[in-house]
C-alpha cells in the first residue's frame, strides 16, 4: 500500500477502495465477536481461524433475494479479506505480548538486541498425568543459551503477584513441583541428540497459574538446532527446531589470575563464558576459580558490578585433558537486573562490542 502521507501520491488509494466495500454492521459485529473471544495472552490460531470461517459460512448461508446474491457474495468476500487482516493483527499482537512478558521475566525492559530475532512460539501441549497438562509455550535465546517458558494447568494455592516467586514462598505448596523434571539436548544426528545442556528450572506465577522458566546452556551452538526437551513426569518428550541464528564474539586473553590461566572469553547476547586452565599441581577436583568475574566496563566507561555469586561460584563445567591439565568453563549471565548489582543500571541487552573490559579478581582485563 502506498504511503498516504506521500504528497506525490494522488488519486483513489487502495485503502479507499477497500473501505468502500466494507461489510455491514451486523457482519462486522459477528467478525469482531468471533475474534474477541480469544485474547492474545491465551490464543490458538486454529481456533480463531475456525471460528471466523464458521461465522463467514453462517453469513453465506442466509437466504437472500436472488438479485442481491452477487452483492452479498462480494460483501462476504470483502469480509473474509478483512477477517484475514484482523487475524494477522491478532497473531502479531499475541506474539508481541508473549515476547514482552518473556522479556520482562529476564529483566529486558527495553532493547532485546539480537535476542529479539531469537523469540519464537512453540505451543506444544501434552498430558503428564490425569490432572496435569504441560505446555511448552515459547522461547528466546542466543548462540549458546535458551530460555523456555513452560505453562501448567495448575493454579497456585497461595496467591502471589505475577513474576518470580518471592523468597519467602513455601515451595511445599506448589501444586506440581517440576524443579528437577526437565532436561534438554540439542543437535540431532543419526537419530541421537548429541549436545546435552546444563538445565536450570525456576517456577514463577502468571495470571495465577504455575509456570516454569527453563534455562538451558550448552557448550556448542544451539543456532537452528533440533531440540529435545524431556520431562520426567509422564515421560514426556517435546521436540522442535530453533529457527534463529545468533552470533558470538571470542577474545583471546592468556592472563593468569589466581589459580587459573584464562585463555579466552566468549560473549553472546546474554552470557559471558571464561575459558580457563590450570596444571594438576593444584587440587585436581577444585572446580571453582578463586577469582570470579566482578564487573564489566562498557565502552563509555560505565562500570557494571555483578551481583555477588551465591554458593561455590558460577555455572561451571570441564574436566581433565589428555595433557594432564584441568580445563574449565565459567558461565556468567549478562541479563539486565538479574546480573548487575544496581537494579536500574541497565535495562537492555548489552551489545557485545560495547563491553570494553572485564574485572577478574580485582584485575582489569581489556577486551579490545
Amino acid at each position: 500500500m502506498k504511503n498516504l502521507k506521500d504528497d506525490n501520491y494522488t488519486g483513489q488509494t487502495e485503502a479507499a477502495v477497500l473501505f468502500k466495500n466494507l461489510p455491514t454492521d451486523r457482519e462486522a459485529d459477528e467478525l469482531e465477536s468471533s475474534l474477541a473471544e480469544y485474547t492474545p495472552g491465551d490464543y490458538s490460531g486454529q481456533r480463531i481461524t475456525e471460528r471466523t470461517i464458521s461465522k463467514l459460512h453462517d453469513a453465506m448461508a442466509v437466504k437472500v433475494p436472488k438479485s442481491n446474491r452477487r452483492r452479498r457474495f462480494q460483501m462476504v468476500l470483502i469480509a473474509a479479506c478483512v477477517a484475514v487482516l484482523l487475524i494477522g493483527t491478532v497473531f502479531a499482537a499475541a506474539e508481541i505480548i508473549h515476547n514482552r512478558r518473556l522479556n520482562d521475566m529476564l529483566g529486558i525492559k527495553e532493547d532485546a538486541g539480537e535476542m529479539e530475532n531469537a523469540f519464537f512460539e512453540i505451543g506444544i501441549s501434552k498430558q503428564a498425568t490425569d490432572d496435569l497438562t504441560i505446555t511448552v509455550v515459547d522461547s528466546i535465546g542466543d548462540s549458546r543459551s535458551q530460555w523456555i517458558e513452560v505453562k501448567t494447568n495448575k493454579k497456585l494455592e497461595v496467591p502471589v503477584e505475577d513474576g518470580w516467586l518471592p523468597k519467602n514462598f513455601d515451595y511445599k505448596t506448589l501444586p506440581a513441583n517440576l524443579g528437577g523434571a526437565f532436561s534438554v539436548k540439542y543437535s540431532l544426528e543419526n537419530g541421537e541428540y548429541t549436545t546435552p545442556a546444563q538445565t536450570f528450572t525456576i517456577p514463577f506465577c502468571r495470571d495465577g497459574d504455575l509456570w516454569y522458566m527453563i534455562w538451558a546452556t550448552a557448550d556448542d551452538s544451539v543456532n537452528n538446532a533440533d531440540v529435545l526437551l524431556k520431562c520426567g513426569i509422564g515421560d514426556l518428550e517435546f521436540r522442535w527446531k530453533n529457527n534463529y541464528e545468533a552470533d558470538e564474539k571470542t577474545v583471546v586473553l592468556d592472563r593468569t589470575i589466581g589459580k587459573y590461566t584464562y585463555t579466552k572469553v566468549v560473549l553472546s547476547a546474554s552470557r559471558l563464558v571464561l575459558y580457563a586452565e590450570k596444571d594438576t599441581e593444584y587440587p585436581k577436583y577444585d572446580y571453582y576459580n578463586d577469582a570470579n568475574l566482578e564487573s564489566i566496563t562498557l565502552a563509555d566507561g560505565t562500570l557494571l558490578p555483578l551481583k555477588e555469586i551465591r554458593g561455590d561460584g558460577p555455572v561451571s563445567s570441564g574436566g581433565e585433558g589428555d595433557d594432564g591439565k584441568i580445563y574449565r568453563e565459567f558461565v556468567y549471565l549478562l541479563l539486565p537486573n538479574h546480573t548487575f548489582e544496581t537494579p536500574d543500571s541497565i535495562t537492555s541487552i548489552i551489545p557485545k562490542d560495547d563491553i570494553a573490559a572485564i574485572t577478574i579478581g580485582g584485575i582489569a582485563v581489556p577486551l579490545r
